[in-house]
Order: structure tokens, then C-alpha cells, then sequence
């Protein structure tokens, strides 16, 4: 896709390397594959994107618009293929589709034979697409990686109270804020190291606990390897990590509440992804379907699926989120929220 003023998405193609060795595969050709950045613009003041929460607070380019970019992987037929795009909302970053498709072992680098499995999808000429649509994750793995604008008061980041609920499978020291170390943590602030709560229940709807701040700490395990030089453990002041006396136990709901340093709104992927790839704005240029798994699933194809649907009715035969098997009383008080906000960001007037 060329650049262009009124284009909501560019790609900007970094590589591109043979996929398979070069293997023919059959009625369709040799792939190859493309490592490309896309780069997004959208509206603020657009009146379908009015419910993105902050969106208000995120300075704007010359334009006037807010931008933010993502990795994109591309593999694709030499020859042109079918026509037909297959795309990717990985789980956590990760490439799943040929994984699950065709059988392959799992790799977030595919480029062998080896990686294409059974050949399912290219030997009926797709072009898949592995874009990067979760902004919170942090670099490794080959993980595909959102870069998301910060939300500013002001030269100010955006401060305020953000919480946490998690349980753990095995008796663990200390873990980062964000419950894993693929995700970025909000650090605590000054203030929120001194005002922070920590909770365990033994049910959901049991009477919460609260543990005493002596007992824990903002804080990390260090050491404890097998080499000489790590072998000695060490607890360091961390402000992205919470470090429990005796270790955080399975058999409880934790739950910590404090104050941040740098927050962002926790839809915010979500919603800017689905600004920057509406039906009315986007340049459609194939027939395609979509994959994912987990959060993947629930947010980025059923909202994609929603917006479709959008395109194509009349206002007044617009669907509810139930048409889409979408039930939030099933979610978290967060994951709820997400999706009453999800429903006013559905409609171009909300």
C-alpha cells in the first residue's frame, strides 16, 4: 500500500527473503517472505473514534492525526497466488497460523521447509499476514511488537490508580507487575510504593484478605543459579516487580492495587488498531478471513467481524454483540468495561 495523506495505513518493507528454500509448492509457486513496519494514522476528532479512551491526551502529528506503528510479516506467493490473504492476529506476538494450519512446528521466524508443515495454506495460495496488534509487550522471541503513543496531561504522562488480579500455579518469590515477563509492567510511583494493597482470597467471591505491608515489597529474586556468580540470591528494589516473604502460593486469588508512574489504557490496542483498519476508510484489495486464539480471538476478530458488519447494513439493522457470540458478563469488571466501550466505538456517531 503506497503512502498518502488519506491512507490509514502504509507499509514500509525492511527484507524480503525466499520462504521454504524456494520449495514449489503445488498449483501455486515458490513463497517469500516480507519484513515490513505499518505504519497507522487516525483521527482524533473523527466522530467514530470519540470512544477510544484518551485518545484526546495523545499529542497529534502536523496533520492532526495520532500515529503509531507495528511489525508486520508477510508471506506471500511469487507469482501472485489467489488473491486471497489469510491473516494472523497472534496471541502475545506470537505467529500461530501456520502452526495451526498446516501442522508445522511452532517458530516465530518462519523461513524453512521445515516451518511450512504440511504446505496447507500455500498449497492453496494465500497470502498470510502476521501483524502486530498488542501494544503492552516487550521485545524477545521474535515477538511482534506495537509501538503505541503515551497519553500526556500537559509534558506529563497520564498517572493513576491501576490493579491487578493473578493466581500462580507453583510457589514463586516475586513477579513482575504485569503478571508476565512478556509484558510491560505500569511502574509504581513514589506515591503508589507507599499506598499500595495487596490481597488474597480463597474464592472469587470470598472475603479478601489483605497482607501486611512488612511482608512484601516492591522488589525482585535475583541470583539463585547454578554458577558461582549467581548462586548467591539477592531481593533488589525493582519498581516493576512484587516480591512476597515466602513466596506467592497456588490456591489464591491475588489481587494488588497501586499507583503508577506512566499508564495507558489497557483497550487502547484494541480500539486504535480497529480505527486505523475500518471498512470505510481501508483499501480493500483482496477476499480474505482471519485467525487467532485467546484475547486475539475475542477482541481483534470479532471486532473485525463487528465493523464488517457495520459496512454492510443500514444503521438501523446495525448488530449487537451478541450476534457475534460475544457475552461480556463472561469477562472481568475490566474486560466488561473494554467491551461497553467496544460498543460505543462501533457506532460511527458514538
Amino acid at each position: 500500500m503506497s503512502p498518502g495523506p488519506q491512507r490509514p495505513v502504509r507499509l514500509e518493507v525492511h527484507a524480503r527473503e525466499p520462504f521454504a528454500e524456494a520449495y514449489r509448492f503445488t498449483g501455486i509457486g515458490a513463497y517469500e517472505v516480507l519484513t515490513a513496519t505499518a505504519h497507522y494514522a487516525v483521527d482524533p476528532k473523527a466522530a467514530a473514534n470519540r470512544a477510544i479512551p484518551d485518545l484526546d491526551l495523545v499529542p497529534p502529528d502536523v496533520t492532526g492525526k495520532v500515529c503509531f506503528s507495528g511489525d508486520v510479516e508477510i508471506l506471500r506467493p511469487v507469482d501472485g497466488g489467489r488473491g486471497r490473504l489469510f491473516f494472523d492476529w497472534g496471541n502475545r506476538g506470537n505467529k500461530r497460523a501456520v502452526q495451526y494450519f498446516c501442522d508445522a512446528p511452532h517458530t516465530n521466524r518462519p523461513r524453512t521447509l521445515a516451518d511450512a508443515g504440511n504446505g496447507y495454506l500455500m498449497r492453496r495460495g494465500y497470502t498470510i499476514v502476521f501483524g502486530a496488534w498488542q501494544g503492552d509487550l516487550l521485545p524477545g522471541n521474535g515477538r511482534l511488537l506495537l509501538d503505541l503513543p503515551v497519553a500526556r496531561r500537559g509534558a506529563e504522562p497520564v498517572r493513576g490508580l491501576t490493579t491487578a488480579e493473578f493466581i500462580v500455579e507453583e510457589p514463586t518469590a516475586s513477579l513482575p507487575l504485569s503478571r508476565w515477563s512478556s509484558t510491560r509492567s505500569y511502574p509504581v510511583s513514589e506515591r503508589g510504593a507507599h499506598t499500595a494493597r495487596l490481597t488474597r482470597r480463597r474464592y472469587p467471591h470470598s472475603t479478601p484478605e489483605e497482607l501486611p505491608t512488612g511482608i512484601w515489597r516492591f522488589a525482585r529474586l535475583q541470583g539463585g543459579g547454578s554458577e558461582l556468580r549467581t548462586a548467591a540470591a539477592a531481593v533488589v528494589p525493582s519498581r516493576c516487580d512484587l516480591h512476597v516473604d515466602g513466596g506467592f502460593q497456588p490456591g489464591w486469588i491475588y489481587a494488588w492495587q497501586y499507583h503508577v508512574t506512566v499508564q495507558y489504557e489497557e483497550a487502547w490496542h484494541f480500539f486504535l488498531m480497529a480505527a486505523a483498519m475500518r471498512r470505510e476508510d481501508a483499501e480493500f484489495v483482496m477476499e480474505g478471513c482471519d485467525a487467532g486464539r485467546s484475547d486475539a480471538v475475542r477482541f481483534c476478530l470479532r471486532h473485525a467481524l463487528f465493523n464488517r458488519a457495520l459496512a454492510t447494513r443500514p444503521r438501523a439493522a446495525w448488530p449487537t454483540l451478541a450476534e457475534f457470540g460475544i457475552d461480556p458478563a463472561q469477562h472481568s469488571r475490566r474486560l466488561r468495561r473494554t467491551w461497553e466501550q467496544l460498543d460505543a466505538f462501533g457506532s460511527p456517531g458514538g
